[in-house]
């Protein structure tokens, strides 16, 4: 048998934090005490002042916004900071940027500093899984650093869905559990996240339970951008044989669920294939019925009523004769 399997694929966006000023105050032409808080990562701060609500270093890569913090106490508005995010499983530096306190204060300043993740699209997250560094400096001087981690996700199979037909994007197009004897028999394997490295096996079985052929696929890169599909295909060398078949779905080789589909001879599709909307009508008994495309029928009328005739493709043994009596007769 010759197979093929197919994934889905995209290009995931990440976005860079941005740079924001909680608040300041004017204090007295005497000098205050330089102070610095410790710098503290959390998923949500105060709207007013920029004071860390719920800190953590550790986040599902699901998160909305990832926030980092630090309190500051006696700088000039003209005093240069600096915030840096790098990747320290990369050591790229994703975040690097320099600016004065304020430039709408003047003299000594304090409050809140922060930095925060843009606002998340559809399909895309905010960092890849890893572990990260946020710096902060004061007048070129590292002041306190804090670590956190976005965790790597755990692949799940949402579903399974069995198909004749996909799109460029191996999608299924037609689900159906009722193949032609032509047809290409796909399983369609639908997934939260691809995540590199994890396994999935597809095994197809005829109604005897004989292995027919298994494929093997190891995901080669990641995609977290939302759910996808990678997607198990099987041809037949000869027109597939009428009967029962089923196959078997493995996520890292435990089994996930097994899929049973039949496979019916053409006349078996043809039978009651109404898609052509062919109707036999007769005005002068006011009397109409829809039959099958490839049908055709013949009828017959005498004093006894009428008999109208359908008649299927040759080689299907079945007929169906539709009568109407006139009164008086039986």
């Amino acid at each position: 048998m010759r197979k093929k399997s197919g994934i889905k694929r995209f290009i995931t966006t990440f976005l860079v934090l941005s740079f924001f000023i909680s608040f300041s105050f004017t204090i007295s032409s005497c000098a205050p005490e330089l102070k610095f808080g410790d710098l503290t990562i959390c998923e949500q701060i105060d709207d007013e002042t920029g004071e860390p609500i719920k800190p953590k270093d550790e986040f599902d890569i699901s998160i909305d916004k990832i926030y980092a913090t630090i309190k500051v106490s006696g700088v000039r508005a003209e005093d240069n900071k600096r915030f840096t995010v790098k990747n320290e499983d990369t050591g790229e530096i994703i975040f690097d940027e320099t600016k004065r306190y304020s430039t709408k204060k003047t003299g000594y300043i304090e409050g809140y500093f922060y930095i925060e993740t843009e606002d998340k699209k559809e399909d895309q997250i905010l960092l890849e899984p890893g572990k990260y560094v946020v710096e902060f400096y004061h007048k070129g001087e590292l002041i306190d650093n804090a670590s956190f981690k976005v965790n790597m996700p755990e692949i799940r199979i949402i579903d399974v869905i069995l198909a004749n037909e996909v799109d460029e994007n191996m999608e299924p197009t037609n689900p159906t559990n009722e193949f032609s004897p032509e047809d290409i028999f796909y399983a369609c394997v639908k997934l939260n996240y691809q995540v590199k490295g994890n396994v999935l096996n597809a095994k197809w079985y005829t109604e005897q339970n004989e292995l027919i052929d298994e494929t093997e696929y190891e995901i080669p890169d990641n995609y977290y951008g939302g759910e996808s599909y990678i997607t198990f295909s099987l041809t037949g060398e000869n027109p597939w044989p009428s009967g029962k078949y089923s196959v078997e779905i493995y996520l890292n080789k435990s089994l996930y669920g097994k899929y049973d589909f039949g496979v019916v001879g053409e006349e078996a599709h043809t039978i009651a294939s109404f898609s052509k909307g062919n109707v036999y009508d007769n005005q002068e008994y006011k009397f109409s019925i829809s039959y099958p495309d490839n049908w055709t029928y013949s009828e017959e009328e005498d004093e006894t009523g009428l008999e109208v005739l359908f008649i299927p493709p040759a080689g299907t043994e079945i007929s169906v004769i539709v009568m109407v009596i006139n009164e008086g007769y039986f």
